[in-house]
């Protein structure tokens, strides 16, 4: 007897297959390699059952595993039920309070037309008082620079014929404190 490997349902299996089981003879049933007409030794049912009672066998094994988890959560659950953050977690709330809710009045066409006229309106207004605020500003501003006087235009200040005596009358004649950083006037 040969060794055939094959995957099937997400496991490797092995069984022994007869020898004079050939190409010609054999036939593939849903990756099952299953005798052909000429050996009906045994039934496809059973070669079936053969194969899928290792799955079985680990499939109850996680069932009863996860069977065992979901016991023992729900023991520390109802162990944990008197701690008091446990009972605000296990209370759930009302689906039909969120169902019943205050009606929504109903809007006609002229009521929407209407609010879209005092929205545009406000946003005019808001418009034109940003404008205003603006110009006045703006205004302020400008007579601000007007009302500075232009000392390049004052000849009363400065008196000179030439550089020496203009550089001599600019300089201030109060002693200021010596410059501990003249570098940084640069």
């Amino acid at each position: 007897m040969e060794t055939v490997h094959h995957v099937d349902f997400g496991f490797t299996s092995e069984y022994q297959a007869p020898i004079d089981l050939g190409a010609a003879n054999a036939n593939h049933f849903h990756g099952l390699l299953v005798p052909g007409p000429a050996q009906l030794g045994q039934s496809v049912h059973r070669m079936v059952e053969n194969e899928l009672r290792p799955l079985q066998r680990m499939r109850d094994k996680v069932l009863t595993s996860n069977e065992d988890r979901k016991k023992g959560s729900e023991r520390r659950m109802f162990e944990a039920r008197d701690h008091p953050f446990v009972e605000k977690a296990l209370k759930k709330p009302d689906k039909k309070a969120n169902r019943v809710a205050i009606p929504v009045p109903k809007v006609t066409e002229e009521e929407l037309r209407r609010r879209r006229e005092e929205e545009e309106a406000m946003l005019l207004k808001r418009a034109e008082e940003a404008k205003k605020k603006h110009n006045r500003l703006a205004l302020e501003e400008y007579e601000k620079m007007v009302l500075v006087s232009n000392t390049n235009r004052d000849d009363s200040i400065i008196e000179a014929r030439n550089v020496e005596e203009a550089l001599a009358k600019i300089t201030v004649t109060d002693s200021l404190p010596m410059d501990r950083h003249p570098e940084k006037r640069v």
